[in-house]
C-alpha cells in the first residue's frame, strides 16, 4: 500500500485517538485539533470558527494555519517524531541493553587485537559494539539528539535564553512578567526571546534528562496576536525533561509549555509538558516518564483536556495516574496571570483523584458502619493450622483458590474471615459487588472487636476502627455486575499502590459477561482472573456458586457440591490450583444443627496439601471461624 494512501492517513489518526471535530466540502476535508501546538477547534472571541488542522482525505494532504505547516503523512510523522512507516519504534527494553553493553565496551571487555580467539561472550561485545558505532553513526547523520541539527538548535536555545534577559528581549519579558512568571521559573526552563517575520516570540526549548535539544517550539509574545511555531525535523520530547531528570518519584504533566512554568512557579516540582497536543503520547514521551511511581496530570479544564487526561492515563499506566478535575481557572498559566493564591492552587491539585478510584481501605468506611445500627457478617482469617495443611501451608501468588458451598453456608463469611488473617501478613482486598462496602467493613469490624458492632460502646467501636487500621484489607467499592477490564484496572491499581497480594473476588456471577453461550463465558471469566493472577503476581480467592442443589437420594437433603456441579466447572477443574468447599449441615427449616463448618478440599495442585475434610468452630455473634479446640477453650473458660 502506498504511503500517501488515504486510508493509511486515516489510521495514523485514528491510532493517535485524534477525534474529528468536523468534515467539510462534502466530507472530503476532515478539521482536527492541532496536534503540533494543541490549538484546539472552536469559537473565536470575535464570533468566527477556528479550524487549526485541515486532511484532505482525497490527497491525503493536511496543513495547520496556526503553526504555518502542510504536508503528507511522512512530514507529519516526521514533526511529531514518529518512525518512518514500515519502521517499528526502537524497543526501551533493547536501547537499555544496547547501553549496558556500550557501557562494558567503554570499560574494557572487548578483546585485544592480535590475542587469543575471542569467547562467546567476547564475541558478542564485539558485535555490539560495532551495532553501537553504526548506530551512532546513523543518527549523526540524520537530524536528531546526536546530530549536527541538535547541536545548532542548542546554540539556538541558549542564544535565545541570553537574549531575553538583554535590553533587546525586554518586549518579551515584559510579556511573560505580565502574565505573572518569575524570573526564576523562566530561567529554570530555559526560556528565551527571538525576533523573526517582523515580531517578537517566546523560545521554548524542549530538552531530554542530557539537556539535548531534541525541539524548539515558539509562541508569539503577544497578547492580541496568538500564533504557535515548532522547528521542522524536530523530535517530539517533554517539555522540561532536563528539568524532571532526577531522584524524583512523582511528575506533574500539563499540556502546554507555559502551563508547566507556571505549575513550577506554584512549587509543584518537576513539572513538564506533553508537545503533541492533548491526546498524543507519542513513545519518547512515555520513555521520559516511565521512571516515575506517579504522575498527576493537570490538563484544561474543558472537554478536550477532560478527554486527554483521560487518553493520557490510559498509555501511561492507569494504576499510577491522578487526575486534577478543576484548577481555579482554566489551566495553570492562567492561574498565575490571574494572581489565583498559591493556597488555592495547592488544594485544586493536591485534590486530584486516581483514575482508578474504586479502591479503598475498609477503615475508611468506620462512619457509615456505625450509622448501620445492625451488625453483619464478614470474615477475619488467622492461619488455621488444619486448613492449612489441607492447602499445603496457605494461599499461594501466582493461583487462583476457588471457594463454593451451598446459599447460605458461609461461604463468604468464611472467605471474609480468611482475607482478615492474611491482610495482618500482606495486603488483601474484597471484591463483592453483591455487598456495599460499609456492610463489608461491618464484617470485619464485628470480627476484629469481638462483638456485633451494634452493641459496640463509642469507646470499644473508636478502639475497633483503630485496630482494623493496622490491617492492610481494602474493599472495592464497585456494586453490581462489573466488567473484567474494571475489574482488572482496580486491582493493578491495589497491587502497584497499595501491595495488595491477596484478591478475593465473590462472586464468579458479578464478572461474567452477557454472551451466548454462558458455560463458555463462565469458563472465558475464570481464564481471565487466572491470567490476572500470573500476570499481577497475585493470589486470586473466587467464590463461584453451584449451578443447582442436588438432593441425596439417601438422606431427602441437599448434598454437598463437588466439582462438577460449579460454573465453569471444566476451567476450574482445570485451572484452579485448589478448590475449597465450605459445608454447614441444616435442618430442614433451613437452620443450623450445629457451629460446626465442614471445610473441604476437592481439588489441591500442591504436593505439601491433600483432599480431605476439617472442622472449624464458628461463633455466630462474632462471625469468627476457630479450631474446634480453641473453641472448647473459650467455652471452659467461659462456664462459671
Amino acid at each position: 500500500m502506498r504511503k500517501d494512501d488515504p486510508e493509511v492517513l486515516l489510521r495514523y489518526i485514528e491510532g493517535k485517538g485524534w477525534s474529528v471535530r468536523r468534515r467539510e466540502k462534502g466530507g472530503k476535508e476532515l478539521v482536527l485539533d492541532c496536534p503540533l501546538c494543541g490549538e484546539r477547534y472552536g469559537n473565536k472571541s470575535d464570533g468566527s470558527v477556528r479550524r487549526p488542522f485541515y486532511v484532505n482525505v482525497d490527497t491525503s494532504q493536511w496543513n495547520t494555519y496556526c503553526c504555518q505547516e502542510s504536508g503528507n503523512l511522512i512530514r507529519l510523522r516526521q514533526l511529531l517524531g514518529d518512525p518512518p512507516i514500515g519502521r517499528a519504534a526502537p524497543d526501551p527494553e533493547e536501547a537499555a541493553r544496547m547501553r549496558m553493553l556500550e557501557r562494558a565496551l567503554k570499560a574494557g571487555t572487548r578483546p585485544a587485537a592480535g590475542g587469543a580467539a575471542p569467547t562467546t561472550e567476547a564475541a558478542a561485545a564485539a558485535v555490539a559494539g560495532a551495532v553501537v558505532a553504526s548506530a551512532r553513526a546513523s543518527s549523526a547523520a540524520r537530524p536528531g539528539k546526536a546530530g549536527p541539527r541538535s547541536a545548532a538548535w542548542r546554540r539556538a536555545a541558549d542564544a535565545a535564553a541570553e537574549r531575553l534577559w538583554a535590553p533587546e528581549g525586554e518586549t518579551v519579558l515584559a510579556y511573560l512578567r505580565g502574565r505573572g512568571f518569575g524570573d526564576d521559573a523562566l530561567r529554570s526552563y530555559g526560556v528565551g526571546a527571538e525576533h523573526r517575520d517582523g515580531m517578537w516570540w517566546v523560545v521554548l526549548p524542549v530538552r531530554d534528562a542530557d539537556g539535548s535539544v531534541l525541539m524548539i517550539k515558539r509562541r508569539s509574545a503577544s497578547t492580541e496576536v496568538k500564533r504557535f511555531e515548532r522547528e521542522a525535523g524536530g523530535e517530539t520530547g517533554l517539555f522540561g525533561g532536563d528539568v524532571a531528570a532526577g531522584e524524583w518519584r512523582r511528575a506533574y504533566v500539563t499540556e502546554a509549555e507555559l502551563d508547566a512554568i507556571a505549575l513550577s512557579q506554584y512549587g509543584f516540582s518537576p513539572a513538564v509538558a506533553i508537545t503533541a497536543g492533548a491526546g498524543a503520547m507519542p513513545e519518547g514521551i512515555r520513555e521520559a516518564l516511565a521512571p516515575f511511581d506517579e504522575i498527576v496530570l493537570v490538563y484544561d479544564d474543558d472537554d478536550a483536556g477532560r478527554s486527554g487526561a483521560g487518553k493520557a492515563a490510559e498509555q501511561l499506566g492507569k494504576y499510577r495516574c491522578l487526575i486534577v478535575e478543576k484548577l481555579p481557572r482554566k489551566d495553570a498559566a492562567k492561574c498565575l496571570e490571574d494572581g489565583v493564591p498559591v493556597a488555592a492552587v495547592h488544594a485544586a491539585v493536591n485534590a486530584a483523584v486516581p483514575c482508578v478510584g474504586d479502591v479503598a481501605h475498609v477503615a475508611s468506611f468506620a462512619d457509615k458502619v456505625r450509622a448501620l445500627g445492625t451488625a453483619t457478617a464478614s470474615g477475619t482469617p488467622t492461619p488455621w493450622s488444619n486448613i492449612n495443611r489441607l492447602l499445603g501451608g496457605g494461599l499461594r501468588s501466582p493461583e487462583v483458590v476457588v471457594v463454593t458451598g451451598d446459599t447460605g453456608s458461609g461461604k463468604t463469611t468464611w472467605v471474609v474471615d480468611m482475607m482478615r488473617g492474611v491482610s495482618k501478613r500482606v495486603p488483601c482486598m474484597v471484591v463483592s459487588p453483591e455487598m456495599a462496602p460499609e456492610a463489608i467493613a461491618a464484617k470485619v469490624m464485628t470480627q476484629e472487636g469481638g462483638e456485633p458492632v451494634r452493641k459496640m460502646t463509642d469507646a470499644t467501636f473508636q478502639s475497633t476502627v483503630n485496630a482494623v487500621k493496622s490491617l492492610g484489607l481494602y474493599v472495592c467499592k464497585t456494586r453490581g455486575k462489573i466488567p473484567r477490564a474494571d475489574l482488572r484496572a482496580s486491582v493493578e491499581y491495589a497491587v502497584r499502590r497499595h501491595g495488595v497480594r491477596v484478591v478475593a473476588v465473590d462472586h464468579l456471577d458479578f464478572v461474567l459477561e452477557k454472551s451466548r453461550d454462558d458455560r463458555e463465558e463462565q469458563d472465558r471469566a475464570v481464564m481471565d482472573l487466572v491470567e490476572m493472577a500470573i500476570q499481577l503476581d497475585i493470589c486470586v480467592v473466587l467464590v463461584s456458586h453451584p449451578r443447582k442443589t442436588t438432593i441425596d437420594m439417601r438422606t431427602g437433603r441437599p448434598r454437598p457440591p463437588d466439582l462438577d456441579d460449579l460454573y465453569g466447572s471444566s476451567a476450574i477443574k482445570q485451572l484452579a490450583y485448589i478448590v475449597v468447599r465450605v459445608h454447614r449441615h441444616r435442618d430442614a427449616d433451613r437452620s443450623a444443627a450445629d457451629n460446626r463448618a465442614v471445610i473441604t478440599t476437592l481439588k489441591v495442585r500442591h504436593e505439601e496439601g491433600e483432599e480431605g475434610n476439617e472442622v472449624l468452630y464458628f461463633d455466630r455473634a462474632t462471625l469468627r471461624y476457630s479450631l474446634l479446640n480453641h473453641a472448647a477453650a473459650a467455652s471452659a473458660a467461659a462456664a462459671p
